[in-house]
């Protein structure tokens, strides 16, 4: 007969249940206001407007094609792929994968650190799952990068200590009677799998390719020693991650761009970086607050004996807990050693594109803080169990543990209350650029972000006051921030009826910065008011060519191509717009053309109508709406249904108060009244 679980047994099951529970909710709950939030910055090149995600073959180009991607981390991108099919443009679903991947990894580490037998597991974990300094990589959905490797890199982790690292010391699983090696049968089966998680890791982000350098840095940890066959087995890891950590680097110099005189940086000021760098991510993990999207530049003088220290006193600090392991312990010199290795490859040493803004950035130390953290639970769990063993009397016992504990849980909900703060600032991209201005008003990507996002939302007289700031505050301004102003220019004199000063101005910024695909829809939108569609037509196909391929940029494109007579490639057009996400205007106008092409061939009468009560249903473009339902209804000899829409678009076009295309519908209400279907005009 089999024993009833002990009443201890089952009191410690309750209790991990409810702290898994809790490990769970509170970082749902801290990250609300990022469930709920937009895309942000860099979003729409990586996921809502990536053409790569849109296309069924992007699944083989972001594993095989050379520079399809801005980066190459193909396993983040098949994730967005894959969710691309569920949410197309609908930020939420992303954000809730961010949260969920960053939640599993805190569990992850948690059931890690129980393992490694490393008190405050729990503590460790829970401080990760809501600390601030991880909102940026949580709640930015191209940061997925970071909390997808991350989950890899802990359960690689998870497996090789699992498989190959002693339960305890030898002398300890001696006593134990316990072995000191995995059983030989899953050995080389936990390796195998391990190598996989790590190679998932790499794939998704390059940092965790300092994971073979981490294991052993927690094998010396526990055992006082390295045994050379961790040597041997971690040696494959090592160089991949190393061949890996290169190609990212290449990606970095050669296609991103982080090369030229902004990256011009001798070693003696890398150095001089990498020693602040180290000290500032150290101090915001102590106190998180404020923190920005981009910190200001530090001015970087080798020649500068104070800013020296800042590298000397971080080998110091090494070098101190070195000689100090026997009297306190390896645990201070580990906990450091991963979290400056673990950082390394965002010390300034290699180039990375974000150097051109700030050397720091939040997300750059999600995976380094673990170092920091984990010393801080061990210490505070060491305390608190010090309180219990000094305490004599056994009534104060628990009061004193009481209050030590209210003092943790009281930091703890004071880091969930400022990550849910930042959460709502990175929520949305205008409350995102202006918080930065407000912390950091010399930012001038901020500056230029912010004046980016004015300017599509039509504000271009604050949009012009930002870009005019950012050639302001730099001595040799970009060729992009002039060019910015003058387009910003152009669309003013647009706006004031000059079509022509328009072009000539927003030509100009083309000259200066012939890349940009939005100053040729600029262009063609001024070459449009100026009668030009042929023109307007070339420099809207243009801007496609070089990459500016959001849906209303699409939709400019297909309007462009109709004026033009080319209603083929408008439809391809109207398809592309719609094939983002619902675009009422698109599925109206497309459903038009559908409709009532006078070749057959084009007419494709089921999907108009489709089209049509969509765009009726989101009460954009009703009149042409309507216009494709009667046209429908004519085609199927339905005279009266067609007479009936008809004279509805009218009305609504009369409510419009646009004469010509009341002239219009009048015209095609004649003909449906006279029993006669209505066909587009062949060019």
């Amino acid at each position: 007969m089999l024993d009833s679980p002990s009443p201890a047994r089952e009191s410690s099951h309750l209790v991990a249940l409810a702290k898994g529970g809790l490990l769970v909710l509170l970082p749902l709950l801290t990250y609300l206001p990022a469930i709920q939030g937009g895309f942000i910055w860099d979003d729409d090149e990586h996921v809502y407007a990536n053409p790569v995600l849109m296309s069924e073959q992007g699944l083989w180009d972001i594993w095989f094609k050379e520079n399809a991607l801005p980066q190459y981390y193909p396993l983040v991108h098949t994730t967005f792929w894959l969710e691309y099919r569920f949410w197309q443009r609908n930020p939420t679903g992303y954000h809730l994968i961010n949260v969920l991947l960053h939640t599993l990894s805190a569990i992850c580490l948690w059931r890690l650190l129980k393992k490694m037998e490393i008190p405050g597991a729990w503590l460790a974990a829970l401080l990760f799952a809501v600390h601030p300094v991880h909102v940026e990589s949580v709640a930015w959905v191209t940061e997925r990068k970071n909390v997808l490797s991350g989950l890899f890199y802990l359960l690689a982790a998870s497996v090789y200590w699992r498989r190959f690292v002693a339960v305890a010391p030898p002398e300890v699983a001696a006593a134990r009677h316990e072995s000191t090696t995995a059983p030989p049968s899953g050995r080389w089966m936990g390796y195998a799998l391990f190598l996989v998680l790590f190679l998932a890791a790499l794939l998704s982000k390059s940092v965790t390719s300092t994971l073979p350098a981490a294991l052993l840095l927690m094998i010396w940890l526990r055992q006082g020693r390295i045994p050379r066959r961790h040597v041997l087995l971690l040696a494959p890891a090592f160089v991949i991650g190393v061949a890996m950590g290169l190609h990212t680097a290449q990606i970095e110099r050669d296609f991103v761009g982080a090369t030229g005189s902004r990256f011009d940086w001798s070693f003696a000021e890398r150095c001089i970086i990498a020693g602040k760098a180290v000290w500032f991510y150290a101090a915001k993990l102590l106190w998180p607050d404020p923190l920005t999207f981009f910190y200001p530049k530090w001015e970087i003088n080798a020649a500068s004996a104070v800013q020296w220290l800042y590298p000397l006193s971080a080998i110091g600090l090494v070098l101190l807990l070195g000689s100090l392991r026997h009297r306190i312990g390896r645990g201070p010199l580990v906990a450091v050693l991963y979290f400056g290795g673990t950082l390394l490859p965002a010390l300034g040493f290699v180039n990375y594109y974000p150097m051109r803004f700030s050397f720091v950035a939040d997300h750059f130390q999600y995976l380094a803080s673990l170092g920091l953290l984990v010393l801080f639970a061990a210490l505070a769990a060491s305390w608190i169990e010090r309180i219990h063993s000094r305490v004599q009397t056994p009534q104060s016992r628990p009061l004193a543990a009481y209050a030590a504990q209210a003092a943790l849980s009281m930091m703890v909900v004071g880091l969930c209350v400022l990550s849910a703060r930042h959460a709502h600032v990175l929520a949305d991209e205008e409350r995102l650029y202006r918080d930065t201005l407000a912390k950091n008003p010399a930012s001038d990507v901020a500056h230029n972000q912010l004046g980016l996002l004015l300017r599509r939302r039509g504000e271009l007289q604050e949009a012009l006051r930002h870009f005019r700031q950012v050639v302001e505050m730099d001595s040799q301004p970009e060729a992009i921030d002039r060019a910015n102003i003058l387009a910003t220019e152009g669309l003013l004199l647009l706006e004031q009826d000059q079509p022509l000063a328009a072009i000539a101005k927003v030509q100009a910024a083309i000259d200066l910065w012939p890349n940009a695909g939005r100053f040729y829809f600029f262009l063609a939108e001024a070459q449009r008011a100026n009668g030009d569609f042929e023109a307007a037509l070339q420099s809207a196909t243009q801007a496609l060519e070089r990459g500016d391929r959001l849906p209303m940029n699409y939709l400019l494109h297909a309007r462009l191509a109709a004026e033009t007579g080319d209603y083929s490639l408008a439809v391809g057009s109207y398809r592309r717009a719609l094939a983002m996400g619902a675009n009422p205007e698109a599925a109206a106008e497309l459903a038009w053309i559908l409709a009532a092409h006078w070749e057959p061939q084009m007419r494709h009468p089921e999907e108009a109508e489709g089209l049509a009560y969509f765009a009726l249903q989101s009460r954009v473009g009703i009149a042409q709406a309507l216009e494709t339902l009667a046209a429908v209804q004519a085609q199927r000899g339905q005279t009266k249904a067609a007479t009936t829409f008809a004279q509805q678009a009218l009305q609504q076009a009369e409510k419009s108060g646009d004469a010509r295309h009341v002239r219009e519908i009048r015209q095609r209400l004649e003909a449906y009244q006279r029993d006669g279907a209505y066909q587009i005009a062949k060019p």
